[in-house]
């Protein structure tokens, strides 16, 4: 799950001493005991081979890299005659071991084959086979070892998490959270089971039971050193974001940007909370920081674009927004800043054209939906306004935001607002009513915003923009 990175750990170990309230004791024993160079060293080769084979999988390659542990491995393996089967099938598995975490299947294949020759009832070898061959693209034949595995050692939680992978990459959220499920009942403490089940349930926008997961996974495992130290961190912020958890999202981002200074997809998801708490002056910042960080992808443009817009500068945010379809000319999010600039320009018609662009090629982007159906049923040119088509926009934009905090009350405002452009002025009260009630405190402008319109649909009015 972690990888290594010795250095940070080295480091995080010194702190750890030097905040300990025995570090003067330590110094004492240091002091008071005398080593003679070389005294500790032993038969060095036969040494370093079983301090590799004896490392847990808990350190995940902190204290020997892959690297090295590849190189140990293969000059005991140079004189595999000397060794005895159990030691030979024993380091035939740690190198392949480490061959996984270098993302080298085909050799990981060839050592776990060894092994399996050497020892075939090895549950732990056959496990890590079936998870080769599926980073290998053979998922049937991997989902038949694993429910083999299964079949003949039910209590034994790591197949389970390899189905969960498997099942997972083919989009089935549901059967992977269950053999996930399972897999935590057999290991209450089968870390890489929360983590992954974290990630499921993220992606089906259940976001409190992602949260809860990684709770307890960062609780018992110290990230610091680890490759990929900063993803819990990460996808927590972004659940809490996702929640409208300004604050812990933020504090989260932070964390993860700490472990991971160069990171753009954090400093990307650290402007997305800031925007949505419409602090837009510091989302510019950052910004402007994404874009200086890498600019060969569209990221920093769509969210420099956007911050523009949201602080009604769209001849700026226009300019930003063609510069960076240049480095990504498919990139739908920056042609809606298009558009979105285009509405603020009171350039309507180019626009609609920009909305339906970006609809032709992500039909359910939320934002495009919602400022098209805007358009459709609030435009102050009656020659834009079309009720109907507005109506039916609006509802598909209700539908595919009912678990998503962020988008939900502006799609609710639109919803409103074409009920009312259709005369149908109580649904408009109550949909406005429900917006209100789900709407950050913290935006008043969006809160007196409904307000003005809840008192026109009471006096069967419709809302046209200014």
């Amino acid at each position: 799950m972690f990888l290594h990175c010795r250095a940070c750990a080295a480091k995080a170990c010194g702190r750890l001493l030097l905040c300990s309230g025995s570090a003067a004791l330590m110094t004492g024993l240091i002091a008071s005991t005398v080593i003679a160079p070389g005294n500790c060293r032993g038969s060095e080769p036969e040494n370093i081979l079983d301090a590799t084979l004896e490392l847990p999988s808990w350190d995940y390659n902190l204290t020997i890299s892959p690297d090295e542990v590849i190189k140990v491995c293969n000059d005991a393996l140079s004189s595999a005659e000397k060794l005895s089967t159990k030691k030979a099938a024993a380091t035939y598995k740690r190198r392949a071991e480490a061959f996984i975490a270098n993302a080298k299947y085909k050799e990981a294949l060839e050592d776990l084959d060894k092994v399996l020759t050497i020892g075939a009832s090895d549950r732990d070898a056959r496990c890590k086979r079936a998870a080769v061959l599926s980073s290998l693209g053979k998922n049937e034949e991997a989902t038949s070892a694993l429910k083999e595995i299964i079949k003949e050692h039910p209590q034994y939680a790591p197949p389970l998490v390899e189905l969960a992978a498997i099942s997972a990459q083919g989009r089935d959220n549901e059967l992977a959270i269950k053999y996930l499920t399972t897999a935590i009942e057999l290991d209450k403490q089968f870390l890489q089971a929360y983590f992954m089940r974290a990630q499921v349930y993220y992606r089906q926008s259940d976001y409190q039971r992602c949260i809860h997961d990684l709770d307890f996974l960062i609780e018992r495992l110290p990230l610091a050193g680890r490759e990929n130290a900063e993803r819990p961190y990460l996808i927590r912020g972004n659940a809490f974001s996702k929640l409208g958890e300004h604050e812990r999202a933020v504090a989260n981002l932070h964390m993860a940007a700490r472990l991971a200074p160069n990171s753009v997809e954090i400093k990307y998801a650290l402007w997305s909370a800031y925007y949505s708490s419409q602090r837009y002056n510091v989302s510019l910042k950052i910004a402007n920081e994404i874009v200086s960080m890498d600019q060969k992808h569209g990221s920093g443009y769509y969210a420099c674009a956007s911050t523009l817009n949201a602080l009604q500068k769209p001849d700026e945010a226009l300019a930003v927004a063609k510069r960076g379809l240049l480095v990504t000319p498919d990139n739908v999010h920056l042609l809606y800043e298009v558009g979105h600039a285009y509405d603020n320009l009171g350039r309507y018609d180019s626009a609609i054209d920009q909305y339906n662009e970006v609809l032709a090629r992500e039909a359910d982007h939320p934002r495009a939906l919602f400022k098209k159906a805007s358009l459709l049923c609030t435009c102050p040119d009656e020659k834009i306004r079309d009720g109907k088509a507005a109506l039916e926009i609006a509802l598909r934009g209700e539908r595919i935001t009912r678990k998503d905090k962020i988008n939900r009350p502006l799609a609710l405002e639109v919803l409103a607002a074409a009920y009312a452009e259709n005369g149908q002025y109580e649904e408009a009260v109550k949909t406005v009513q429900n917006c209100i009630k789900l709407s950050n405190d913290e935006n008043q402008i969006f809160k007196d915003l409904l307000s003005a319109q809840l008192d026109l649909y009471k006096a069967g009015k419709p809302y046209r923009r200014q």
